[in-house]
């Protein structure tokens, strides 16, 4: 069996819809196929707008009979006369479902992450109708699957954690003797006690891994709108050339440092599982893709690719204080933590003196008063200086699983940024190797990936 995934760009349109049915075909012709869809392009960004405008007393009116209006013309430009009719009653059904929904939002003036849940959910809810129905017409014997049927999670509601014992259970136990092209609803989940959740943005590929996993998938495919995972942006660097084929460790470190080809959580069921993940592009399905296993490229880069995080704030916690004494870093990570306050990167140097920490850029505020507030009596005492932090910054992560067993590796990284006068504000790598991460100014960033880029590619 083999999983194909197809992200919202390619079911934006009928026209990309009928590249789909296309593509499933060919992949059916050899062997069954389970197809996880994403909704529409920009529906879940419309959801959202939609959700949080009732919960103000807004109006969501217009946008609620778009959303409708996108999928009837779907329906209409995809199915048959004759089975239209039935089709644009059940998608009229669910937009009435949600037109309740946030009837109820309005008039309780309050959005809970349980409610945007089950608002996002009928993005995929509808683009999978649609293209299960569209596939069925096309020849195909689809059938269609709510994956909150399959797919347990916690009630971490809008980034839910997986609960793999029961889910495996659940699929293995629906797909059990079943031979059909099956649609599956990407990105949406259920508690056990049935309550519709989310896997976090870009959960459609994870959703795709989950059952690749599940059911012991010969390979995955997320189908998308580019060629592979490229070795830098390609806004960024035009002469970006494709990866032919990476690590699941470097995909790994690539999608969690911005990479948006592949969401990084999808890696880790697929690696569990030694199952092949493959990059490809629904609007050019002959070009060969990225494929992603265990075994390294055969390049002779030691670099795989370049990718950068941004904007981060680089907070900086130092003074006498630290040194010495233990605990300190405890209770930095600690208070950050109770706080869910994510860190980026890390760097202290073996004085002690100081730690450098990366954060995301809205949470700089909230995180500059939680380390005010747990070392108030240091800074008093004047044993630490007040928590500084430097805006407007960058990071950019050199990923490669060579570089391990290449000298020099990490000296042609910083001469290439520095004969472009880039100061480098911060340094983190660990000993596999495989990542070396720097921060440097915002303004700086892209000349910093064009620069590495020229040194290992050029």
């Amino acid at each position: 069996m083999k999983i194909l995934k197809f992200g919202g760009t390619s079911v934006g349109t009928p026209e990309s819809i009928r590249k789909v049915i296309e593509i499933v075909r060919a992949a059916a012709a050899d062997e069954s196929c389970v197809v996880v869809v994403s909704a529409f392009t920009k529906v879940t960004d419309k959801l959202i707008d939609v959700c949080e405008a009732s919960a103000l007393g807004g109006d969501y009116q217009a946008s609620l009979q778009e959303l409708e209006r996108r999928h009837v013309e779907a329906v209409s430009e995809l199915i048959s006369f004759a089975d239209q009719s039935s089709l644009v009653a059940e998608v009229k059904a669910s937009c009435n479902e949600l037109a309740d929904i946030l009837r109820g939002l309005s008039l309780l003036g309050e959005l809970t992450p349980r409610a945007r849940d089950l608002v996002m959910s009928f993005g995929e809810r509808l683009s999978a109708t649609v293209i299960a129905a569209a596939l069925k017409g096309g020849g195909l014997p689809a059938t269609l699957l709510d994956a909150r049927e399959c797919i347990k999670t916690d009630s971490q509601y809008g980034h839910a954690q997986v609960l793999f014992a029961e889910t495996v259970s659940l699929v293995r136990r629906y797909f059990h003797e079943r031979r059909s092209v099956t649609v599956v609803t990407g990105f949406i989940a259920s508690t056990i006690d049935g309550h519709t959740t989310t896997l976090g943005r870009g959960g459609s590929d994870y959703t795709a891994s989950i059952l690749g996993a599940a059911l012991d998938a010969s390979a995955i495919e997320i189908w998308t709108d580019v060629d592979g995972v490229m070795t830098a942006d390609p806004r960024i660097v035009p002469q970006a050339r494709r990866i032919r084929k990476t690590t699941y460790e470097e995909t790994m470190e690539l999608s969690y440092f911005g990479a948006k080809v592949i969401y990084y959580p999808t890696i880790i069921p697929a690696r569990e599982h030694h199952i092949p993940l493959v990059i490809k592009n629904t609007f050019n399905p002959d070009a060969l893709g990225t494929n992603i296993g265990d075994e390294p490229s055969s390049d002779h880069s030691p670099v795989t690719a370049i990718t950068s995080v941004a904007p981060i704030v680089l907070l900086q916690i130092k003074g006498v204080g630290l040194i010495g004494t233990k605990g300190m870093a405890r209770r930095v990570f600690g208070a950050l933590a109770d706080a869910t306050i994510n860190v980026i990167l890390i760097s202290q140097a073996s004085s002690e003196y100081s730690i450098c920490i990366a954060i995301a850029a809205h949470e700089k505020d909230h995180a500059l008063a939680t380390l005010a507030s747990e070392f108030e009596l240091e800074i008093i005492q004047k044993r630490i200086d007040p928590i500084c932090a430097e805006n407007e910054s960058a990071i950019i992560a050199v990923v490669g699983a060579r570089m391990r067993e290449t000298p020099g590796t990490v000296g042609r990284v910083f001469s290439a940024v520095g004969s472009r006068k880039i100061n480098v504000r911060a340094i983190a790598q660990g000993s596999s190797e495989l990542n070396i991460s720097f921060v440097v100014s915002e303004s700086d960033k892209e000349e910093a990936i064009r620069a590495i880029h020229d040194e290992f590619f050029v």
